[in-house]
């Protein structure tokens, strides 16, 4: 499920899958709880946020298109 909305990083193992960074995302005992811990401003974790939202969409717009 790799896509080029994502920036291939080398990683060979299942893990470097983008499935697990949604599965992270969507996962509502995580989701952004790891931005509190970042010393980033407000507004580059807002930034970070809606990234990570809008990959999300697409992906998902993605899976369903194929279906």
């Amino acid at each position: 499920m790799t896509t080029d909305r994502f920036i291939d990083m080398g990683n060979d193992h299942p893990f470097g899958e983008s499935i697990y960074f949604l599965a992270a995302a969507l996962d509502p005992r995580f989701k952004m709880q790891w931005l509190v811990d970042v010393n980033y401003t407000d507004d580059n974790k807002e930034n970070i946020r809606s990234k990570v939202e809008d990959c999300t969409l697409l992906e998902t717009e993605s899976v369903i298109e194929e279906c």
